[in-house]
């Protein structure tokens, strides 16, 4: 793999979705990242099944860094540097998954206390139920972008180890040619 024009466009238009992705904070962004990753990883997938040498190196350096690391942050979320990293930056924690879950089912139950609420005789019920509400889902809302800023740098992270991934490849294939191309009394 050369470098060519070709690729500093495909490196310029992923930083440009991983900015959007960090700025707007959406899910569709976070998922743009994860595709544009997956893509990468099934093209190095391609390169070391019909690459051969440094190139053939660098694609399987590619993608047993980035699988690595993606399995790592899915496995071990809760140990994942990222939150805390994140966390000086923001107004708030950054949720796990569990906690996004408890806060829309919450949200899910408070909407149905409501409805119910509706036909209560009591409007000091009515409006703290309304309340309860308001502040759950306020609650949600504010956890959903920071979970996927979150993804966004996991994402990141995970093409940065790729990258570290192809260095180590290269590394690894010149030395085994150095090794190679040693005259056998120097061996």
């Amino acid at each position: 793999m050369k470098f060519s024009l070709k690729w500093l466009l495909v490196v310029v238009t992923y930083l440009a979705v991983a900015t959007a992705a960090c700025v707007h904070q959406g899910y569709g962004w976070r998922w743009a990242l994860w595709v544009g990753n997956l893509l990468l990883v099934l093209y190095a997938v391609l390169a070391v099944v019909y690459f051969r040498g440094r190139s053939q190196a660098m694609a399987l350096g590619f993608v047993l860094y980035a699988v690595a690391a993606t399995v790592a942050m899915m496995r071990f979320a809760t140990l994942s540097p990222i939150a805390d990293a994140i966390r000086p930056f923001v107004p708030a924690a950054v949720a796990t998954n569990e906690e996004i879950a408890e806060a829309a089912e919450r949200v899910e139950r408070l909407r149905w206390e409501m409805v119910i609420s509706a036909n209560a005789a009591s409007t000091e019920y009515r409006d703290r139920t309304q309340q309860q509400y308001k502040a759950a889902q306020q609650r949600l809302q504010s956890m959903v972008p920071l979970m996927s800023l979150a993804g966004a740098v996991e994402s990141l992270c995970v093409m940065a180890a790729g990258l570290v991934g192809c260095v180590v490849g290269r590394h690894v294939w010149t030395v085994a040619q150095r090794q190679q191309t040693k005259p056998a009394e120097e061996r």
